[in-house]
């Protein structure tokens, strides 16, 4: 019980830096806990929303590019290492389950031109994970995924394009391999 005060009220005071660095570019709801070595950058018109009840882990980070834009609903929960970059928006729904080290990218670099020039250009498709979805360990979204209402995306997999509600997705790249009930 002393533990849990105390990992809370030094999360309190990292909540309140945060907030001081950041200002109106982060909006924070009730009980958001961010944990030891958490990185979170904004560009100069980002913006980073952590609803109510959002955690995350230690060694977290969300980036938010100059016109990027990540919104974390009620409930969402970031297991350590667990990596978010926006150029333009990742919206996480609420509930959402992120095992350790997930990533979640709306760009990509662009190689139609060459390699040589591919650090300089990215094509960006938003990101939108639905409510009630679990992403196993190690898992990737890219660009322009969405993931449908009550899904689980295996440890490991690889997510692009549309995954439809309701179902268990594995692989590199992921594939459904089986409906998954609601409760």
């Amino acid at each position: 019980m002393l533990f849990k005060l105390w990992k809370w009220t030094w999360a309190y005071g990292r909540r309140l830096l945060w907030k001081l660095r950041l200002g109106t570019r982060l909006e924070l709801g009730k009980r958001v806990y961010i944990g030891r070595n958490c990185t979170l950058r904004i560009g100069k018109n980002g913006r980073i929303c952590l609803k109510d009840a959002v955690y995350l882990s230690e060694g977290c980070t969300l980036e938010a590019g100059d016109h990027g834009e990540i919104l974390m609903e009620t409930g969402a929960y970031c297991n350590t290492g667990c990596r978010l970059y926006a150029m333009e928006q990742i919206r996480v729904g609420k509930d959402c389950l992120f095992g350790s080290n997930v990533s979640v990218y709306d760009h990509d670099h662009d190689i139609s031109k060459g390699v040589a020039n591919a650090g300089k250009t990215f094509v960006v498709k938003p990101v939108w994970i639905e409510d009630h979805v679990w992403c196993g360990t190690n898992s990737v979204i890219t660009k322009g995924t969405k993931i449908g209402e009550n899904c689980v995306l295996g440890a490991g997999g690889v997510a692009g394009g549309l995954l439809e509600p309701d179902g268990l997705y594995v692989g590199v790249p992921a594939v459904r391999k089986r409906d998954i009930p609601r409760e």
